[in-house]
């Protein structure tokens, strides 16, 4: 089974992006997808999201994409395939090709630099994943967070230098 996944942290998002999340993931999935949502705030009791925890990793505001790599990690108790939905995400089609894709580890093309020749960093605002192999994703970026933010420009770019490693598809 293949669980969907976001982060909602601090105050940029209203609980609105939660709810519109959870309906199109609803009207563009033939699947019956749950909806976990990963946060630091309190908890609205909505129909279909289950709500846990973020760890406070030491991250200002402005750096709260970092809370992706989190979801690598063993201690989210995540199990499984796993889809990941930027909260801004907008569907227009179905997102059934997308689930049904065979591949251990799938990433956007980062669409902003499509044009660029050879540009390869990727766009984590959407990402596919089977969770128990890529547990050291988090592992490495947690054993030294502080160097791993100033090293990397964003999440997407700490997990395009993962994802070159282990040679995994973007679409």
């Amino acid at each position: 089974m293949t669980v969907a996944v976001c982060v909602w942290a601090g105050e940029k998002y209203s609980v609105d992006y939660i709810i519109r999340l959870r309906k199109s993931i609803s009207r563009y999935s033939t699947h019956d997808l749950e909806l976990i949502c990963f946060t630091d705030r309190p908890r609205p009791n909505l129909d279909g999201v289950e709500y846990r925890r973020l760890p406070d990793i030491g991250l200002q505001e402005h750096q709260y994409w970092w809370y992706k790599i989190y979801l690598f990690s063993k201690e989210s108790s995540l199990l499984g395939d796993c889809i990941y939905f930027d909260l801004d995400v907008m569907f227009l089609r179905s997102m059934d090709e997308m689930l049904q894709y065979d591949s251990d580890f799938v990433i956007l093309q980062d669409f902003n630099r499509a044009f660029r020749p050879n540009y390869h960093i990727s766009n984590s605002s959407l990402m596919k994943w089977r969770h128990e192999k890529y547990y050291f994703i988090w592992d490495n970026f947690s054993s030294n967070i502080q160097a791993n933010v100033n090293k990397y420009r964003g999440d997407q770019d700490y997990i395009t230098n993962c994802r070159i490693f282990l040679k995994n598809p973007i679409i």
